[in-house]
């Protein structure tokens, strides 16, 4: 008797989803000789799990990663990078695992058993070579133009809005936007003139290897020159442009082309020619409904840290000078909430 397949999306047989950590929040000096593994993209290649040229963390250092540990019958698959990796971790020899930055991991509903080796024979069984080695048959081999359009928009001096929210280099690192200046029109540095959007990526291009670049989420930005700006063609582009430009590796591929002495730099051009592998239009879309609201939720904790941060700024001072009292203070913060 035939088996009887049903489609049914990934949430409905998920316990658990989590991205890996932020690039930042593992170095190299963190690494040791031996402890808890750490799977990158080399563990993942043709479908399935390889076991071997671990780097280590320790396993205090993994505690601190809570949410990137993956244990035995976690799928855990890349979603920026070389997409289309995929490996399902075996009993043996581990007992947990980190997920790097470039993956997720799946683990999957404990009353369905036997559930995760089907879902990792599923995806793509057969390759084809491109520029950027195997790929999943049917996946195109294209550049960040395809997807987006650059540097889209730019305010011309004369029409520039009367008060400019402005996102500079040196307070965007590792995908957090940590201050947005305000500046009244005429004081606004000369550089203020690229105009962002909900759904833009943006990426420094002077010294790219200082990870100067953010996800775009609120209204009303402008962003400096020095960002190299990527306008999804399509919404449910948004997501995939992100991670493929912000990739470990392609960022570490736009600081080694960088030149220019003192300031070394790279031309925008060079970050839209960024090659991705693009999949088809339906996992594209899931794709981007898994990320989204991962990113939203990161946005939206970075704005508040931000306004906590204004207001420890505004009323540290007050409370040190004893004109503010911490019950006022805390009070005050209650009535902002």
């Amino acid at each position: 008797m035939e088996r009887e397949w049903q489609n049914v999306t990934i949430e409905e047989i998920a316990s658990r989803i989590a991205m890996g950590p932020f690039g930042s929040d593992i170095k190299t000096d963190n690494f040791v000789l031996a402890g808890v593994p750490v799977i990158r993209g080399g563990n993942l290649t043709s479908g399935r799990f390889h076991g071997s040229d671990f780097v280590f963390l320790t396993e205090q250092k993994a505690d601190e990663l809570e949410n990137a540990n993956a244990f035995p019958g976690d799928l855990v698959f890349t979603h920026r990078g070389t997409l289309g990796q995929v490996g399902l971790i075996p009993a043996e020899p581990f007992k947990r695992y980190i997920v790097s930055q470039s993956q997720m991991k799946l683990t999957c509903n404990p009353e369905l058993p036997g559930l995760p080796k089907p879902i990792a024979d599923l995806f793509p069984g057969s390759f084809q070579q491109s520029r950027l080695g195997e790929i999943p048959k049917g996946w195109k081999d294209c550049t960040l133009e395809d997807l987006s359009m650059l540097n889209p928009a730019t305010w011309q001096k004369q029409k520039r809005p009367a008060t400019i929210n402005y996102v500079d280099l040196s307070n965007t690192k590792w995908g957090v936007i940590e201050v947005v200046k305000s500046f009244a029109q005429q004081d606004a540095p000369s550089r203020a003139q690229r105009i962002l959007q909900p759904g833009d990526t943006i990426v420094g291009t002077v010294r790219p290897g200082n990870g100067s670049y953010a996800f775009i989420f609120e209204e009303g930005l402008t962003g400096s020159t020095g960002f190299a700006v990527l306008h999804p063609l399509r919404v449910e582009y948004a997501e995939l442009v992100y991670f493929a430009v912000t990739a470990a590796e392609n960022i570490e591929a736009l600081s080694h082309v960088a030149d220019g002495g003192a300031y070394p730099a790279v031309r925008p051009e060079i970050v839209a020619a960024t090659r991705v592998i693009k999949a088809d239009d339906a996992i594209i879309k899931s794709f981007s409904h898994l990320t989204g609201p991962l990113l939203a939720k990161i946005a939206e904790n970075e704005s508040e840290s931000r306004t906590l941060a204004a207001l420890r700024d505004a009323l540290l001072p007050k409370l040190i000078s004893g004109e503010l009292r911490v019950k006022d203070a805390e009070r005050f913060i209650g009535n902002c909430a």
